[in-house]
């Protein structure tokens, strides 16, 4: 009886090869698309969240007889960064009270400010992560809304957010008494002019109402965190817009010193009048981005 030959089922080495080849080619096309999607489905959940919370300062305004939320509440505060007068990302106040006393406006005598929530915090009151969701960036590479959270509600904690809130930052004088919504106004920033015309003060609306927010740089004690690896902005404003903005560097410090505009200088740090200034500087290039795509080659700082 003729033996008939074994039929072998599985790949030879060379098909093998070829297989593996064509996988790699299809990864290396797939992969830059991939991580292009996941970027830009970040870009839009941020800017999702940043219509909450314009839509939730208004809710806000409505309910507190046009009251702008900010804080603290207390006056007299001993740190020149924690006034309702200044941007910021903190959203709970349970450390930054203690320790030194605060001041009683027109008097010498001293006080303990309870803790507290101030800037963003207020639009939630709350300590759990779903009613603070929309404080937290999803390309944050900072933050981590599991570790933030927690500590809202806790005395000898301070809590932080991904975005950049205003407060009462640059509004006109008249705006820190109401602290009303709709009496945000105009207000006077230096733009950049040419040979001919130099540079001049211009006036714009007070449009700005929270930023991604980046630190940009490294002082060996606060870490560099950006949200979108820094490249990109996105911005609420008044009226409720959200829009989105390149974070290029802004060359008006001079030659060596250019730095994206949207990123607050971490060697600023160390000075509460320079992080103050930084802070303005880069408050007012965003008002300046409400009707202008490129604001960081119009301001000067």
């Amino acid at each position: 009886m003729r033996q008939q030959p074994l039929k072998h089922n599985g790949f030879t080495l060379v098909e093998m090869l070829v297989a593996i080849g064509i996988i790699v080619v299809l990864l290396s096309i797939l992969l830059p698309s991939l991580s292009s999607a996941r970027i830009q489905s970040r870009l839009v959940a941020c800017q999702a969240n940043m219509r909450t919370i314009g839509e939730q300062v208004t809710a806000y305004s409505l309910e507190n007889k046009d009251l702008f939320p900010r804080g603290p509440s207390h006056s007299g505060s001993p740190n020149p960064l924690l006034n309702v007068d200044v941007a910021t990302n903190q959203i709970w106040m349970g450390n930054s009270f203690m320790g030194t006393p605060w001041i009683n406006p027109g008097s010498a005598t001293t006080y303990e400010a309870p803790p507290q929530y101030v800037g963003l915090g207020l639009l939630s009151r709350k300590s759990d992560r779903r009613a603070n969701q929309f404080l937290y960036c999803p390309a944050d590479d900072q933050l981590d809304i599991r570790q933030e959270v927690p500590k809202i509600g806790q005395t000898g904690e301070d809590a932080y957010c991904s975005y950049l809130f205003r407060q009462l930052d640059f509004t006109p004088p008249e705006i820190l008494i109401t602290a009303k919504l709709n009496d945000l106004r105009k207000n006077t920033v230096q733009i950049k002019g040419t040979s001919v015309d130099p540079p001049k003060p211009v006036e714009l609306d007070v449009t700005m109402l929270a930023m991604d927010i980046n630190l940009w740089g490294d002082n060996g004690i606060i870490p560099k965190r950006t949200n979108h690896n820094g490249t990109f902005v996105n911005i609420s404003f008044v009226d409720g817009s959200v829009q989105q903005y390149e974070n290029q560097n802004h060359v008006g410090w001079g030659a060596g010193l250019e730095r994206p505009w949207a990123s607050l200088d971490i060697a600023a740090f160390p000075g509460p009048a320079t992080v103050l200034a930084e802070l303005d500087r880069i408050i007012q290039t965003a008002d300046i981005g409400y009707k202008n795509p490129t604001p960081w080659l119009v301001f000067v700082p």
